[in-house]
């Protein structure tokens, strides 16, 4: 293994390979699509909770005794 390039010598591999080569890579695809879905499910939930205050019937004031 050279320290300078980072090539290691693998078995399987003929030849040099690089580190980087082994490693899984991210799929920030996925990771975005993912911060979409919960984005859009949140603003969802606050739609119909909108909905739900707008179309609950307003309580009724409780008729208090007339004092004297």
């Amino acid at each position: 293994m050279t320290k300078s390039t980072g090539e290691i010598n693998h078995p399987l591999f003929r030849g040099m390979i690089r580190k980087e080569d082994l490693l899984a890579k991210v799929n920030y695809n996925y990771e975005k699509r993912q911060k979409e879905i919960a984005k859009k499910k949140k603003k969802e939930e606050k739609l119909k909770e909108k909905l739900n205050k707008k179309n609950a019937k307003p309580q009724e004031k409780p008729v208090q005794p007339e004092e004297k």
